[in-house]
């Protein structure tokens, strides 16, 4: 009985582990990485520039570099479509750090993902674009 259960719990262990891997390795690596991705899912693309990267590390510390992604239109009652908003850090620490220092200020409704470095926030389908 004791075997049963070890090998149960091994087989589990490596599923979760493989599990985690793949979910690790689908976020890419740089921010023109990032970019291309979401430009093949169709998805219109803006790259914050580096002035801006700067202003904005002033209040998030290790921020690397960051985009925003939109998959559809802006209209007179706000976003019509899928999003995401990217920021990348110096370390996956860096952007828990952030998260935890900002979950509250969320909005109700968005899906927040950290995958490595990134911090990724945006609709469901935004976020799968991005990660998947």
């Amino acid at each position: 009985i004791f075997m049963k259960k070890f090998i149960k719990g091994c087989g589990l262990m490596l599923a979760f582990a493989l599990t985690a891997l793949v979910f690790v390795g689908c976020a890419p690596s740089n921010i023109e990485k990032a970019k291309a991705k979401l430009e093949k899912a169709e998805y219109t693309v803006e790259v914050y520039d580096e002035a801006l990267v700067q202003l904005m590390a002033e209040d998030m510390e290790g921020l690397v570099g960051a985009l925003y992604g939109l998959k559809g239109s802006i209209g007179t009652e706000g976003i019509e479509g899928d999003y995401v908003t990217a920021m990348l850090f110096e370390s996956k620490k860096a952007a828990k750090a952030y998260y935890e220092a900002n979950k509250d200020e969320i909005p109700e409704g968005t899906t927040v993902e950290i995958s490595g470095k990134w911090l990724v926030s945006g609709t469901e389908a935004g976020v799968k674009a991005f990660l998947g």
